[in-house]
C-alpha cells in the first residue's frame, strides 16, 4: 500500500532538525549535529554546554530527555572540544496515566495533612 511506504521522521531527526534553528549560534560555530539513531543524538565540537542548552533541549522534547557531556577530539581538525550525548525516551501513555495519578496522590496526602495539623493546632474552628 502507498500509505505504508511513507517515511515518518524518527524523534532524534525531528530533534536535531530543531536544534539547528534553536542553537544557530552554536551550528554557526562548527556544532555538528549527528543522529546515531531513532532515539539518539550527539552533538559533536560544542564549545560551551550551558543548563540553559539543556532545558532548551527539555523544552523541545516532550519526552524524557537523557544528557551525557564528555570530552572529545574532532577527527577534522584535531582540536578538542565537547560532546554532547542526547538519548530520548517518548513519553507512553501509561508513564501520563502514572503521573496524574501521582500527582492527584500528593494533592490530596497534602490537604490532608495541612487539614490534620490546623485541627490539632486550633486553626480551622468546626462547630457540630
Amino acid at each position: 500500500m502507498w500509505f505504508t511506504a511513507a517515511r515518518q521522521e524518527t524523534p532524534s531527526a525531528a530533534l536535531g532538525r530543531a536544534l539547528k534553528d534553536k542553537l544557530a549560534s552554536k551550528v554557526k560555530r562548527g556544532m555538528k549535529i549527528r543522529v546515531v539513531s531513532h532515539d539518539h543524538l550527539i552533538l559533536e565540537d560544542t564549545d560551551e554546554w550551558l543548563s540553559a542548552d539543556t532545558h532548551a533541549l527539555r523544552l523541545l522534547f516532550a519526552g524524557h530527555v537523557d544528557i551525557d557531556v564528555f570530552p572529545c577530539n574532532s577527527y577534522e581538525t584535531s582540536i578538542s572540544g565537547l560532546c554532547v550525548s542526547v538519548f530520548l525516551r517518548p513519553a507512553s501513555w501509561l508513564s501520563r496515566v502514572v503521573g496524574a495519578v501521582t500527582a492527584v496522590f500528593v494533592l490530596s496526602t497534602v490537604l490532608t495533612w495541612g487539614m490534620v495539623v490546623g485541627r490539632m493546632h486550633g486553626l480551622l474552628v468546626v462547630d457540630t
